[in-house]
C-alpha cells in the first residue's frame, strides 16, 4: 500500500511489477490490470506503425496503465495533511518562541492546526506551514510495534501543554544512504531509544514537509499536561546533543498552551 504521494514518485518497471520510488528510499507496488499479461493484444499507440498487427507499443502501455493508478492515489496524501497556521486565532496561545538555529518565524500569538490543506493563508495569519503524516523511515518491525503500544492519542484533556517544532536537515543529511541516515538517527543517537522512555507522558505525532515545498522538512508536534513539562524539556535537550542534530541547519521551538472553555 502506498503511504507518499503518488505525484512526487519516479517511475521504474521491472517485469510485471510496477515500482515507484517515492522520496527517502518508500517504494509501492502496483499489479497491473490482467490484460496486461498478455503482450499480444490488439492495444496500439494510434498511428504507430504496428497498430492492426497483433503487437504491442510499451511506451504507450505504460503510459496507459500510469492513467489508470494515478486517480486512486494521487489525491491520499490530502487525507493526512495538516495545515499549522500562525496569527491571532486557534485554540492554542503562544507562550515562548526561539530559533534554536537558524533563521525564525515571525512572532504570532496563537497557532490553529487544520485537520486538512489550506492553499491560502487566511485572514489573521502571518504564515502557514503544511504536513503530511507518513509511515516510520528508520524503525524495525520491533521498535515499530513498541511505539504503536506506547504511543497515546493526541487531544488528551490533561494535556494542555504543546510544542510545535519545525526542523530543516542540511543537504549532506539527504546526501546520505538510507542505511547510513538510520545508522545515525538510532544507532548512534538513540533517537528511537530516548523517546520510548518519555512515552506515554508526552504524545508526538511527526509531519512531513520535504516533499510538499515547505520551508521545512519536518514538522513534530508534541502534547503533554503541565506536570510532565520537565520532562519534555529533558527529552528536547539530549536530542539536541545528539549525533543527528549536527545536520539540523533550522529549528524553531514553539510553546503553547491550549485555551480551556468556561
Amino acid at each position: 500500500m502506498c503511504t507518499r504521494p503518488t505525484h512526487f514518485a519516479r517511475q521504474t518497471i521491472s517485469s510485471r511489477l510496477f515500482l515507484w520510488s517515492v522520496g527517502d528510499g518508500i517504494k509501492c507496488k502496483f499489479k497491473p490490470p490482467s490484460y496486461h499479461k498478455n503482450r499480444r493484444v490488439n492495444y496500439f499507440r494510434p498511428g504507430s506503425k504496428s497498430a492492426g498487427k497483433g503487437s504491442i507499443d510499451l511506451s504507450f502501455q505504460r503510459r496507459d496503465l500510469l492513467m489508470e493508478i494515478a486517480p486512486r492515489t494521487r489525491n491520499s496524501w490530502k487525507k493526512r495533511v495538516a495545515t499549522f497556521v500562525g496569527g491571532d486565532t486557534g485554540i492554542w496561545r503562544v507562550t515562548n518562541t526561539k530559533a534554536v538555529a537558524g533563521p525564525p518565524l515571525k512572532s504570532v500569538d496563537r497557532i490553529e492546526v487544520v485537520e486538512g490543506n489550506l492553499a491560502a493563508l487566511p485572514s489573521g495569519g502571518k504564515w502557514l506551514i503544511r504536513g503530511v503524516t507518513s509511515n516510520d523511515r528508520y524503525t524495525t518491525r520491533k521498535e515499530h510495534e513498541m511505539l504503536l503500544s506506547r504511543q497515546p492519542a493526541l487531544g488528551r484533556p490533561e494535556a494542555t501543554h504543546a510544542a510545535l517544532i519545525p526542523i530543516t536537515k542540511s543537504e549532506s543529511w539527504w546526501q546520505l544512504s538510507q542505511s547510513e541516515r538510520r545508522g545515525i538517527f538510532e544507532t548512534r543517537s538513540g533517537h528511537i531509544r530516548v523517546g520510548l522512555k518519555y512515552l506515554p507522558a508526552i504524545a508526538r505525532r511527526l509531519y512531513h514537509c520535504r516533499d510538499l515545498g515547505e520551508p521545512f522538512d519536518f514538522l513534530t508536534w508534541f502534547e503533554y499536561a503541565p506536570a510532565n513539562a520537565d520532562a519534555f524539556e529533558e527529552l528536547v535537550s539530549i536530542l539536541r546533543q545528539s549525533e543527528e542534530w549536527r545536520y539540523v541547519e533550522r529549528e524553531i521551538d514553539i510553546r503553547l498552551a491550549r485555551e480551556i472553555s468556561t
